[in-house]
């Protein structure tokens, strides 16, 4: 005790200690009376984590499981035991339970309402569960959705309306990309050609009077910077050449190969010159190759023969023809024909008014017509009607066959070529027609072939006789059908077989099997007629004839849509 009476609190004090002249603290007289907790917690336990309470002021998350808290044999409870803390259930788990007024959702689409027992106790007599889609092995199901049949199998689906329309959209996004890749390719191509480099350089153009005489030897020209040309007739600047009109082109063969292609176009007004282009992909590298020079070139065969190519030449439907002598960049079976024809599919109709019209276009439709298309000369027009007739005739002889009867004169000419070059004789064509009991007028005859040998050759080819004799559909429709073609060869060897057909051919799609008009047993046999056996091939030729006598018995261009929409899935 101190000199106060007080207790000395220095023992076992782990500060300094307290000296003689300091009393010592007393903390039992600081308390309160009233310092008493009327409920006193008397199983808690401190806590270092973040608080879980079920109040709306945590700032954590609450978690009673077993998993998160072992406190002995009451841990489920929250540590703090606030009158609105939820009651533990028998089966507590970290994910929110279903009432028990509310019954169990039946996911498996079953009217069945018997106990979860029962259940269990049948399919244990009937064997192990297995989904649905693994009880058959080609086991379909058909559903309507957007409007158009889907059919599934094994999880996969055949693409609706909607997927079809996507793809479109994404294959016209990717078209345009590629158009103004190759414009944008085209014009640097002509822009970079200098001066120096140009063939027109080579030749001689000097005075009569400095020309050397007759019999004179002549010395080699000497090509450098003194003797070049500052400008030539085919160099320009890049707004002379911006003013060009571009289309597309197709090669008028029927050689898989090269029908496909599809082939750019460029018309300059700056010179009226004409070059074509094509676009090739190496691997992710694509580029614009020139297939045939720019120059001013005219017409190798027709009527207008020798006449030079227009701008309302350039037209859907029209014809350009280009002396093979002359192109240098033609791949080697083109190469050895005489004349390369091209058929224009699509024309940019908004810079050819530009170009045309400057402009001002006419709202006279006789005077719009005028300056956008070539205007026939009477003996033109007098030929169409020669030849129109002379169509008329054959399509209404053979549209109830029109199918087999091109595919089979196909394939009778391809006997009579021994040697391949692809040409026949007046006697071999009328030869055939007989064969397959189409009998026409031989006046008839007579003058359409004086309208097609203009060269007085004697000799005809074999597309040129069914594309005038016969006829042919419009380019609107002969783009489904080279659509049709592409998809089936996908390793683009020109021709398909009868296994690569059968992945793709739908014909219960068809709108005539859909209406009853036909059985699908029948559109299956025309069609699986041109193989000659399993191991056979055809080429796109043959692919096209079979779809020109489909296109003789469609009366509209919607109803053709359909039919290849629908049987190749396009």
């Amino acid at each position: 005790m101190d000199g106060y009476g007080r207790g000395d609190s220095r023992a076992g004090s782990r500060g300094a200690p307290r000296p003689d002249c300091v009393p010592a603290l007393d903390l039992g007289h600081l308390a309160d009376k009233n310092n008493g907790l009327r409920n006193p917690v008397t199983d808690y336990e401190p806590k270092l984590s973040p608080p879980d309470t079920a109040s709306t002021v945590s700032w954590g998350y609450h978690d009673y499981s077993t998993r998160t808290s072992q406190r002995g044999s009451d841990s489920r409870r929250p540590p703090f035991a606030l009158h609105h803390a939820p009651e533990p259930s028998p089966h507590v788990t970290g994910r929110s339970q279903r009432p028990e007024g509310v019954p169990k959702l039946n996911l498996d689409g079953s009217d069945d309402t018997r106990p979860v027992s029962a259940k269990h106790q049948q399919a244990s007599r009937r064997g192990p569960l297995i989904p649905p889609y693994h009880t058959h092995e080609n086991q379909q199901s058909e559903h309507v959705e957007h409007g158009t049949r889907v059919k599934s199998g094994r999880g996969q689906r055949s693409p609706t309306g909607v997927d079809l329309e996507r793809k479109s959209e994404a294959e016209k996004l990717a078209e345009s990309r590629k158009r103004e890749h190759i414009i944008h390719t085209v014009l640097t191509d002509q822009l970079s050609r200098a001066a120096i480099s140009d063939p027109q350089q080579n030749m001689d153009d000097d005075p009569a009077s400095q020309r050397p005489l007759f019999g004179v030897e002549q010395k080699p020209k000497i090509r450098n910077l003194h003797y070049t040309k500052v400008k030539t007739t085919t160099t320009g600047t890049e707004q002379l050449l911006a003013n060009c009109i571009n289309f597309n082109a197709r090669i008028l063969t029927r050689d898989g190969h090269f029908a496909l292609r599809l082939l750019y176009g460029f018309y300059f007004g700056v010179d009226n010159s004409i070059t074509v282009y094509e676009y090739r992909q190496f691997g992710r590298q694509s580029s614009a190759l020139p297939f045939v020079i720019r120059g001013s070139y005219s017409h190798v065969v027709g009527r207008r023969k020798d006449r030079k190519f227009t701008v309302q030449d350039i037209s859907v439907g029209s014809d350009l023809s280009f002396d093979t002598s002359r192109q240098n960049s033609l791949p080697g079976v083109l190469a050895k024909q005489d004349v390369l024809k091209l058929r224009i599919v699509y024309v940019d109709n908004a810079a050819k008014e530009k170009f045309v019209f400057k402009g001002r276009v006419p709202y006279d439709p006789d005077q719009y017509a005028k300056g956008m298309y070539p205007v026939l000369t009477n003996q033109e027009q007098e030929d169409n009607a020669v030849i129109s007739e002379m169509q008329t005739t054959i399509q209404q002889r053979i549209k109830k066959r029109a199918s087999r009867t091109l595919t089979g004169l196909a394939q009778y000419f391809s006997k009579l070529d021994p040697s391949g070059d692809g040409k026949f004789t007046r006697e071999e064509i009328l030869r055939a027609l007989n064969s397959f009991h189409i009998d026409i007028n031989q006046k008839m005859f007579n003058s359409v072939w004086l309208i097609l040998d203009q060269r007085s050759d004697g000799s005809l080819t074999f597309g040129d006789f069914r594309r005038y004799f016969v006829g042919e559909m419009n380019e609107f429709r002969n783009a489904f059908v080279r659509k049709a073609f592409q998809k089936i060869d996908a390793n683009k060897s020109g021709t398909i077989n009868l296994y690569e057909t059968k992945k793709f051919f739908c014909p219960s799609s068809h709108p005539d099997v859909v209406s009853g008009k036909l059985r699908e047993e029948d559109v299956k046999e025309d069609f699986f007629d041109l193989f000659k056996n399993r191991e056979s091939e055809i080429s796109y030729g043959l692919f096209e004839d079979y779809h020109e006598g489909i296109s003789l018995n469609t009366d509209t261009d919607e109803e053709f849509e359909n039919i290849m929409k629908a049987c190749w899935t396009l």
